[in-house]
């Protein structure tokens, strides 16, 4: 039996307005990394490409319409344990919009920079990688 591949997308969106980066805080009804800081993601559904992904997760997320011309594509593939794995895409991305609106998915946001980020707690590991991508850029 070959391995099972998942695909996922994550992006740091940069408010440019701000100059800050935007993290979510998943609902403590969240099966997975509930009360946890996070960057707003998403699975590919069939048929998707990573930033038709991208962009439904962040209208579904957070209302943020994103400019399929402003994405710029971070790679990385990311072991998550021995017999899955997960193919997730990092986006960085700048976004103009001044209103978030978040799904029931998630309590609350913040525009917070890339080191005030990394001193959040807890937060999901996701974070610190996509901030070593996006530094190394």
């Amino acid at each position: 039996m070959g391995k099972k591949y998942n695909r996922g997308v994550h992006a740091l969106i940069q408010l440019d307005w701000t100059n800050t980066f935007l993290l979510i805080k998943r609902s403590a009804y969240k099966e997975n990394n509930a009360l946890h800081r996070d960057l707003p993601w998403g699975w590919v559904e069939k048929g998707e490409d990573l930033i038709e992904t991208l962009l439904r997760e962040y209208s579904e997320e957070i209302w943020v319409v994103l400019d399929n011309s402003e994405l710029e594509s971070i790679k990385k593939l990311w072991e998550v344990n021995v017999t899955s794995w997960w193919i997730i895409t990092y986006f960085h991305t700048t976004s103009k919009q001044n209103q978030i609106i978040l799904s029931h998915e998630h309590t609350h946001y913040q525009r917070l920079t890339l080191d005030e980020a990394l001193q959040l707690n807890p937060r999901r590991k996701i974070i610190d990688e996509a901030i070593t991508l996006y530094h190394a850029s």
